[in-house]
């Protein structure tokens, strides 16, 4: 009887441990999932804060809020407090620095999709308003790392609507031929991560070493063959091509109030006269008009002339003479449409002489004769134009000592370009030379220049004072990395900020637990922004240390 009982306390007793350990397990479980729940929302405030700074960028283009490098307001901020210190939920908000090919460095902002090349753009990209050849678009990838001229154009090849195989591309047959078979796009890919049905593109060139997406070099990314993923153990990390390459880019063409800029290559030359001398003063719209109806002094320093250093030589030398300067009016047209409805108008009006359409003491009845195409021609130029019948030396109003200061606002003000987003230009501020050697015109020297002048320093502490400096690409003539018409001639390509960002948010508690990963894509090119993109990251881990995250 005793050893009964003595059996039946055992087993009581193991049943109660046993219910114990499901209880403390089932404790463990609900306090991970808390914590992940918390966590989670911490990553999602991440998104949203950095949708509300995209927002103000895009209410305030003139003075818009630093999003490059700011520790101070998107590292470790907390967002879900706690009695107990170690229970603070935090979010910290990172991207890679471009130019630390050693992936040692974070910094704490957001990266401007602009920084990379808009794949589907580059098939619609034109020099001075002709397309570019098949050769000069191939061109344009092979400064990315490991990139071929074969795989070159099979992307284009899988991209663009004909089914027309490029010297070195891959088109439906060789598509047809693969186990198992498919066909190429024929049109723009929804996402980067397609370019792997791109014959020839393989995961390590994509992606490269850094299996987690953090940026970071990590153990195991720097072991040759001893772990996942493979890589070459030197030391660097390789990003793939996920860092040059995006299907999101793109900047909004509209002042702060949403209404279009004034077109400084306005067909009709009263009305750009007359919104400029609104916007600006006389003299400004004066100067303006009479470079569109006579050009510069110096035609061969624009942003139209031959520049023999470029990429596009044979595009750009069509319509030159010998010297580099056009051959012909560059005013289209419609422009000369315009102006002689313009002359037409005052002849039916009863003139009893020939009629003329006068701004400023100059006849506006012959109309232009030659275009703007970056803002920059204006700067520190003369134009000769008739003005009260006597031929005058006009001065430009826009001198490069006093400019920099003024052009954010300036540039919100007038445009170059007649559509409200502008499509594929490159920020010089984010871009690595792989997706810089992408701009028609680029040097390797300068391409090298730009990335060594990053706005963080070399230890990673911030560098707001370049902030201010760097809303506009002018800072490459004031830094000395380019002169005036090297900047003319690459400013359509160029922007200092774009209206896509990519946000990587991670979300914590300080306690321990489970974090959370978050990547976002944000459309700033709309009013409210958006997010267009989202995607958990979670099970690739953390990827950033702790120590990392919070702030010092």
């Amino acid at each position: 009887m005793l050893l009964a009982v003595l059996v039946l306390v055992l087993l009581l007793t193991f049943g109660v441990y046993g219910f114990t350990e499901r209880m403390l397990a089932e404790k463990a479980a609900a306090n991970a999932h808390g914590i992940s729940a918390r966590s989670r929302a911490c990553a999602d405030s991440g998104v949203a804060l950095a949708l509300a700074l995209v927002d103000e960028g895009t209410a305030f283009p003139a003075d818009p809020p630093p999003i490059y490098h700011e520790p101070a307001a998107l590292r470790g901020v907390l967002v879900s407090p706690s009695d107990d210190p170690l229970g603070n939920g935090r979010f910290t908000v990172f991207a890679p620095v471009e130019g630390d090919p050693t992936g040692t460095q974070l910094r704490f902002g957001l990266i401007d999709e602009s920084g990379k090349l808009d794949v589907n753009g580059l098939l619609n990209l034109t020099v001075r308003d002709q397309e570019l050849t098949e050769s000069q678009q191939r061109d344009l990838l092979m400064g990315l790392p490991g990139m071929t001229e074969a795989i070159a154009d099979a992307i284009f090849d899988f991209i663009d609507e004909d089914d027309d195989l490029r010297e070195f591309g891959a088109e439906f047959e060789d598509y047809a031929a693969l186990n198992p078979p498919r066909s190429p796009r024929n049109g723009p890919i929804d996402s980067v991560d397609e370019l792997l049905l791109v014959q020839g593109v393989t995961p390590a060139l994509l992606y490269g070493e850094d299996a987690n997406r953090n940026g970071l070099l990590d153990p195991g990314e720097n072991d040759g063959e001893a772990t996942y993923p493979p890589d070459n153990g030197d030391g660097l990390l390789d990003v793939g091509w996920t860092a040059y390459l995006t299907v999101h880019g793109g900047e909004p063409n509209l002042n702060a109030d949403g209404e279009e800029k004034i077109d400084l290559n306005d067909g009709v030359l009263t009305d750009l006269f007359d919104a400029l001398e609104e916007a600006f003063d006389t003299e400004t719209a004066q100067f303006v008009v009479a470079y569109r109806l006579a050009g510069p002094l110096d035609p061969e320093n624009s942003s139209d002339s031959l520049d023999p250093n470029a990429d596009v030589d044979a595009l750009l030398e069509e319509g030159l003479d010998e010297e580099g300067n056009p051959t012909v009016p560059t005013a289209t047209e419609q422009e000369q449409v315009d102006a002689m409805a313009g002359a037409l108008a005052g002849l039916i009006g009863g003139a009893d002489e020939e009629a003329t359409v006068t701004r400023a003491g100059m006849d506006l009845s012959g109309g232009a004769t030659a275009d703007i195409g970056s803002f920059y021609d204006l700067v520190d130029r003369d134009v000769d134009v008739e003005v009260d019948g006597e031929l005058t030396t006009l001065i430009s109003p826009f001198q490069s000592g006093a400019l920099l200061d003024q052009l954010p606002t300036i540039l919100q003000t007038v445009t170059t370009f007649d559509t409200e987003i502008i499509r594929g230009r490159v920020n010089v501020n984010q871009a690595r030379v792989g997706a810089l050697l992408g701009v028609p015109g680029m040097t390797q020297g300068l391409a090298e220049s730009i990335d060594a002048a990053r706005m963080i320093g070399a230890d990673g502490e911030a560098r707001p004072d370049l902030h201010a400096q760097r809303l506009t690409p002018f800072w490459l003539y004031t830094d000395g990395l380019a002169d005036l018409p090297t900047l003319r001639r690459l400013d359509p390509f160029l922007t200092a900020r774009g209206g896509f960002f990519r946000v990587r948010s991670i979300g914590y508690v300080e306690g321990g637990g489970p974090a959370v990963r978050v990547e976002a894509v944000i459309d700033g090119t709309t009013s409210p922004a958006r997010v267009v993109e989202m995607r958990d990251l979670s099970d690739l881990g953390r990827g950033v240390p702790r120590a990392m995250l919070a702030a010092p």
